[in-house]
């Protein structure tokens, strides 16, 4: 076994079992490709199961030290079904690692730039921060960078090809860093490095996809994150063979008090400003696609709060917040279009915020599009189960636009008027309270105030 080998796991069988030693408990094994025996401790920290093994037993092995007898474990414990089948895949994933690599090693990957990374690597206990402060520092060389790259992309550092010593791995999990939440920012990356993390992306996201275990949540949300912001700085012909891996929806159903799965990366990818409009419709078509399949039946949301038109009702008009579009106002449109022609169904709040109805009826208005803006009405109205109420001046603004769009439906013309009638009393009477309360609090200040004697 090489230095290279210390931090990844081997599959042994158990030899003999010893109740009582020097330091404790033990066994011994031997593993396939390995010459001698190798130790492990039957303690609490080292052995991580409630039986000891029986001789002629598998064990999971990991975390290795030499020592003057041979090899000895710091991390053990049965092997199970679930590693079978790691290593069933892992041989193709390595062929793949293997291709990948040989893509790049031209540019990236001399002998020479591996003995000064071994060096590097060797000189201290490095850990994520080391490798993040490498790839942000605009003095190294490439060939570094891409080491220290796949490294903190790679989903399980079992597959790195490159030196490295793991200080932080958690032994049952087997996830690299991505899976443990870190990642970091791509801006500074040059060119050529970014399509090469793109290359990355795609391998280890599909690997990870193809297993949708829970161990590997946390990596696909992040390799989602890294393709969106990825979108965002490639070139056109590498980001084209990129999007088809993002997926506009989280991996799995989750909430909490503050947020809740439902299409956050599709949510995401809208409001990033520097990502093409082209990828932004591109993924607009998939979710479109959702929508009228959970309509007509043919699927259902994971959960309720999931629902795929109401999360993107949502998501588009987060564009009217402060006036703060990420993508043409064509496209927005072309998006209100598309709810337009849906035929609302009863739920608990209208999809469109009424404070937003007005904004959006003139936004359709500067396309020239008559037939939207009587559209879009009719929707709203249908949308509040049939009536509109103002409240404000802005709900008694565009009840006055929805009412000209409208004009040549009766029906629509009598709640129209009616909800304008009432908005004017009830800002009427909100403004008779302001004043009242004003006129009330003055009283009560000149009654504080000390009188002026001339």
């Amino acid at each position: 076994m090489s230095s290279l080998d210390k931090a990844q796991f081997v599959k042994a069988v158990v030899q003999k079992v010893f109740s009582k030693g020097n330091h404790g408990p033990y066994a011994v094994a031997t593993a396939q490709g390995i010459d001698g025996s190798i130790t492990f401790s039957l303690g609490e920290g080292v052995w991580s199961e409630a039986d000891w093994p029986e001789p002629g037993e598998y064990v999971l092995l990991n975390k290795f030290r030499k020592k003057r007898a041979g090899w000895r474990a710091m991390k053990a414990r049965f092997y199970k079904p679930m590693d079978e089948q790691r290593a069933n895949s892992k041989e193709h994933i390595m062929k793949t690692m293997k291709t990948l690599i040989k893509r790049w090693k031209e540019k990236f990957f001399s002998e020479e730039s591996e003995r000064v990374w071994e060096e590097w690597v060797d000189f201290d206990k490095r850990d994520w921060k080391d490798l993040k402060d490498l790839v942000q520092d605009g003095g190294v060389r490439p060939e570094f960078k891409a080491r220290a790259l796949f490294i903190m992309l790679t989903p399980e550092l079992s597959w790195c090809p490159f030196y490295w010593v793991d200080h932080e791995a958690f032994f049952d999990r087997y996830k690299g860093y991505p899976g443990l939440g870190f990642s970091f920012n791509l801006s500074g990356l040059s060119a050529e490095l970014l399509c090469y993390v793109a290359d990355l992306i795609k391998v280890f996201y599909q690997s990870v996809k193809n297993r949708r275990s829970e161990d590997f949540v946390g990596t696909m949300s992040i390799y989602n994150n890294y393709v969106i912001n990825l979108l965002a700085r490639l070139p056109e012909e590498w980001a084209e063979d990129l999007f088809p891996i993002f997926e506009i929806n989280d991996p799995t159903v989750w909430c909490n008090i503050d947020a809740a799965s439902g299409y956050n990366p599709l949510e995401r990818l809208f409001a990033h400003p520097k990502v093409n409009e082209r990828w932004k419709r591109e993924a607009d078509a998939k979710i479109r696609q959702v929508i009228l399949d959970e309509i007509c039946g043919r699927s259902e949301p994971r959960a309720d709060h999931e629902e795929a038109l109401k999360r993107y009702a949502d998501m588009i008009q987060l564009q009217m917040y402060k006036n703060r579009m990420t993508y043409s106002q064509a496209f927005f449109v072309d998006q209100i279009r598309f709810i337009a022609n849906l035929s609302p169904a009863k739920r608990d709040r209208p999809l469109i915020d009424s404070w937003k109805i007005t904004a959006i009826l003139k936004m359709i208005a500067t396309e020239y599009d008559d037939d939207l803006l009587y559209r879009f009405s009719r929707f709203i109205l249908a949308d509040g189960g049939g009536k509109f109420v103002a409240h404000n001046q802005s709900t008694i603004e565009a009840a006055k636009l929805m009412l000209i769009a409208l004009k040549d439906d009766l029906e629509a013309v009598d709640i129209l008027q009616d909800a304008i009638f009432s908005g004017r009393q009830i800002v009427a009477e909100k403004e008779r309270r302001r004043q009242e309360k004003e006129w009330t609090e003055q009283a009560i200040m000149k009654k504080m105030k000390r009188s002026v004697e001339v």
